[in-house]
């Protein structure tokens, strides 16, 4: 008798896990189902409205769907709605405190906004969270261009000299990084740094005007 019930019970549990798998094969079914509309593919598509309007209803149906908040914030920033971009990622860090797009996102928007402080906060906590993330080359560029602004010259010179490492082909970088060099009294270096931006790009006025600074 236990027997013929517990093959009964062990029956009836699978027969009631492969129901679930269905429903929530269906579900993904219907989520994913060609009359959805992709937010990101809006966004890449250049269909900035499409993209906020998306992710506006993704998020007032799911406040934790974190890539909502990074697509829209890519939105914003592509929009130059600086502000914007802050508000919604304070909003987003308030659902995942340390999700690097959203950081990244609050990062470079503070930067536009000219905020160098509160810039510098989440560029260096991107470098901390995602060190070989896809775009932590433009985020040391960024933090350089802060410390530029603070006329912290040797630190623009290392935030500078990291960009490059991950991407040593941008001339400009490399007439940044000398101009950061030349500010901090090192004209050796500096002149090393335009020379390279020329050698890049020829037609790099900024980086040859500099060169015959350096050398007349």
């Amino acid at each position: 008798m236990m027997r013929q019930i517990s093959k009964s019970v062990v029956r009836s549990l699978v027969l009631t896990l492969v129901l679930m798998m269905l429903s929530v094969a269906v579900f993904s079914q219907e989520q994913a189902g060609p009359g959805r509309e992709d937010a990101l593919q809006a966004f890449r598509e250049g269909r900035y409205q499409d993209a906020i309007r998306i992710t506006n209803a993704e998020i007032s149906a799911i406040p934790g769907n974190m890539d909502s908040y990074a697509v829209q914030g890519w939105t914003l920033l592509a929009l130059g709605r600086w502000a914007d971009a802050v508000d919604l990622a304070q909003r987003g860090l308030q659902v995942s405190r340390y999700d690097h797009r959203v950081i990244a996102i609050m990062g470079e928007a503070q930067y536009q906004l000219g905020n160098n402080l509160a810039a510098l906060q989440y560029l260096q906590e991107y470098t901390a969270i995602r060190p070989d993330g896809a775009i932590i080359d433009e985020v040391y560029r960024q933090m350089a261009e802060v410390y530029i602004r603070l006329e912290e010259y040797h630190s623009a010179d290392i935030a500078y000299t990291t960009a490059l490492h991950f991407d040593s082909s941008q001339a400009q970088w490399w007439y940044r990084l000398g101009f950061a060099r030349e500010q901090s009294g090192s004209d050796s270096l500096a002149l090393e740094a335009y020379e390279q931006a020329v050698s890049i790009d020829p037609n790099l006025n900024q980086a040859r005007e500099a060169i015959n600074r350096l050398t007349t």
